[in-house]
C-alpha cells in the first residue's frame, strides 16, 4: 500500500483525517498504473468519487497520476480543480512528466 502525502495550495482545502472525496479514484490509479482522471466530479458515474464530498470541499475535476519506481506504483500525484473540464491534455503530459520525475528521484534514494 502507498503512503498518501498531502499539499494544499491557494484557496485548496487542508488536508484532515476523513477519507478523500477521490479516494477510490486513487486506488484505482494505484491498481492499473495508468492516469485516472475524473472531468467533472458531479457527474462522474463510476463509483470512483465521493461528489457529495467533492461538492462540499469544492473540488469539480481530478487527475491522479501513478508514481512508479522500478515498474512499480508506489505512489499518486493529483491535482484538483474547482472548474469541471478544466484540465488539458498538457495538464495531465505535465502531471506525468512529474510523477516520473518523483519516481526517479525515490530511486537515488
Amino acid at each position: 500500500s502507498a503512503n498518501a502525502l498531502q499539499a494544499s495550495v491557494g484557496s485548496a482545502p487542508q488536508p484532515d483525517s476523513a477519507p478523500h472525496p477521490a479516494a477510490a479514484m486513487r486506488e484505482e490509479c494505484l491498481r492499473t498504473g495508468a492516469v485516472v482522471d475524473c472531468v467533472d466530479t458531479a457527474s462522474d458515474a463510476r463509483g470512483i468519487i465521493d461528489a457529495e464530498a467533492c461538492g462540499r470541499m469544492e473540488i469539480a475535476a481530478v487527475v491522479a497520476a501513478p508514481v512508479c519506481v522500478e515498474g512499480r506504483t508506489v505512489g499518486v500525484l493529483e491535482i484538483h480543480s474547482a472548474l469541471a473540464y478544466n484540465f488539458m491534455e498538457d495538464d495531465v503530459e505535465v502531471l506525468k512528466r512529474v510523477a516520473d520525475v518523483i519516481g526517479a528521484l525515490i530511486c537515488r534514494k
